[in-house]
């Protein structure tokens, strides 16, 4: 039985419930519409820009989440490579990259191990650019470099 199944069977005793959840939610959440809950929800991350350059060689810039996507150009003080591409880990992080006035050439399923899979396919032997935080996870990184040559740039 899933979490949230588990939540709408405890309901279902009237009970008042109270719950926390470690990040923000979305106003149309169906976590906060729930009769005789009590949600609060905010995020415990605290996070902060970092200074950065961009290397002068790269092929792809790929963004893993839409913090990555808004520190990277809030922080951007030199031009962007003209040839480079633009790679997102999901649909989510897309719009972000979309919001900042670029179309991504590659869109991610939001799971590393399937997105890798699919990036071979474009970024086969080339050089690709991992933007995000300075201690984010590894997995996809670790997948895309069997293939391709791999950087990260630690934005926030």
């Amino acid at each position: 039985m899933g979490f949230y199944t588990h939540l709408m069977r405890l309901n279902c005793h009237l009970m008042p419930m109270h719950i926390f959840i470690s990040r923000l939610l979305a106003p149309e959440s169906i976590l906060l519409h729930q009769p005789n809950w009590q949600v609060q929800h905010q995020s415990l991350l605290q996070l902060k820009p970092l200074k950065f350059g961009l290397p002068l060689e790269m092929n792809w810039i790929f963004f893993s989440s839409q913090n990555g996507v808004r520190f990277f150009f809030e922080g951007l003080d030199q031009g962007l490579a003209p040839e480079a591409q633009w790679a997102c880990m999901g649909p989510s992080t897309a719009v972000a990259l979309q919001q900042s006035g670029f179309s991504p050439d590659f869109i991610g399923t939001g799971e590393p191990f399937s997105t890798a899979a699919a990036f071979q396919a474009f970024a086969q032997g080339q050089l690709v650019l991992f933007v995000g935080a300075l201690r984010a996870q590894e997995n996809l990184r670790g997948e895309v470099g069997r293939y391709a040559q791999v950087s990260t740039l630690a934005v926030y």
